[in-house]
């Protein structure tokens, strides 16, 4: 049973804030919880399915998106000095090292046009180093904190099971799901682990802010408490593990889904609890993504070391076989460029201090074919 720390948060609504370092070369885009402007507004952010995976271009374009030169809000909370300091150096990319490149010619990838491969502080037992991992079949992962397996499945490359694939995207609009299971190695705080992607070396090109707001908007839909730093020297895109998460499962050992099927079911309640209060309810799917995604309240429920973690995350947007993004009123945008060449896109779990509990980075034939 995982036990609730002690609780004093307070209901508060989504909302977006730029907020400014020190620096004034850098910034930090955030979405967190404070009072919401518009309806228009808090129906772009509400909790998706796949009967709402459709991108609501007509309320973005509802939103107040203002350039720098007509928004320099630099009011600081607490809220926001906590996540600003965790998105340094020091913080989430403490410990993220640079990917070595494939060593074999793209021609030859298994997966094309992809090649996955572990990070530096990530073992895949049965899985040779620097060879490619699989997608679309389970393989098992193990760092410093966690310990399971996990299932990837990107909907514009090749897979090891073409048949289940096939099956899993057929008749949705999903380009990508992840799955993680297995066990924590010591207790955490909910609001400890985050997920997304990190960033060993500053992007070639930064996209313009009123883009950027527009992709803050979007990802906020399925990743409440967005930390979504783009113009620092370690970018990152990074959100709360247990508020992203589409469903997540809490099991004992034994009794934990089976990952490669299409969909894992919501079981959360009888391990955080059913009852709402100051430490938020965690009763059904949306009410847990709220509640969880929400750094003040997340921080009152841990993850043990005893039960079994399912994961499971989904995206309509991201699409990283093609290595583009659907962002409303641009369409489907090439973001390998903005990236640079030699460096991948990550699949990351990371808690504040920069420890990880899954590191996959995914390579493109962009990102290695010599010009």
């Amino acid at each position: 049973m995982i036990r609730r720390l002690s609780s004093h948060g307070s209901r508060t609504k989504l909302t977006l804030k730029k907020k400014k370092s020190s620096n004034s070369a850098s910034s930090v885009i955030v979405a967190k919880e404070d009072e919401i402007s518009s309806t228009s507004t808090a129906a772009a952010l509400e909790t998706r399915d796949d009967n709402d995976t459709q991108l609501l271009s007509t309320s973005v374009e509802k939103l107040d998106i203002n350039n720098d030169d007509n928004q320099k809000n630099t009011e600081q909370d607490n809220d926001g000095e906590e996540m600003q300091q965790t998105t340094n150096k020091k913080g989430f990319a403490a410990n993220f090292k640079p990917s070595q490149l494939p060593k074999s010619d793209p021609s030859t990838w298994k997966h094309k046009p992809v090649y996955l491969m572990a990070g530096s502080t990530m073992s895949t037992p049965g899985i040779k180093e620097h060879e490619a991992l699989p997608i679309g079949i389970p393989f098992e992962v193990e760092t410093s904190l966690f310990k399971g397996k996990v299932l990837l499945r990107f909907r514009n490359t090749t897979s090891d099971d073409p048949t289940a694939h096939e099956k899993y995207f057929n008749g949705r609009k999903r380009l990508m799901q992840s799955v993680l299971q297995g066990t924590f190695k010591k207790p955490m705080k909910m609001s400890e682990v985050y997920t997304g992607s990190v960033f060993a070396y500053k992007m070639k090109n930064s996209p313009p802010s009123s883009m950027a707001n527009v992709m803050t908007t979007i990802l906020g839909r399925v990743a409440p408490g967005l930390i979504m730093d783009l113009t620092s020297d370690s970018p990152k895109v990074l959100a709360l593990l247990a508020g992203s998460a589409q469903t997540l499962s809490i099991d004992s050992p034994g009794n934990e889904p089976d990952i490669t099927l299409p969909d894992i079911e919501e079981n959360v309640a009888s391990s955080l609890g059913s009852s709402s209060g100051n430490s938020g309810d965690v009763s059904n799917r949306a009410s847990r993504r709220k509640t969880l995604g929400n750094p003040k309240k997340a921080a009152e429920y841990e993850f043990n070391t005893h039960d079994v973690y399912t994961f499971h995350l989904y995206d309509d947007a991201m699409d990283y076989g093609n290595g583009t993004m659907k962002i409303p009123m641009y369409g489907d945008v090439d973001i390998k460029p903005h990236i640079g060449k030699y460096q991948p896109l990550g699949l990351n779990m990371v808690t504040k201090d920069g420890e990880f509990l899954f590191d996959v980075r995914v390579w493109h034939e962009f990102h290695v074919k010599e010009e």
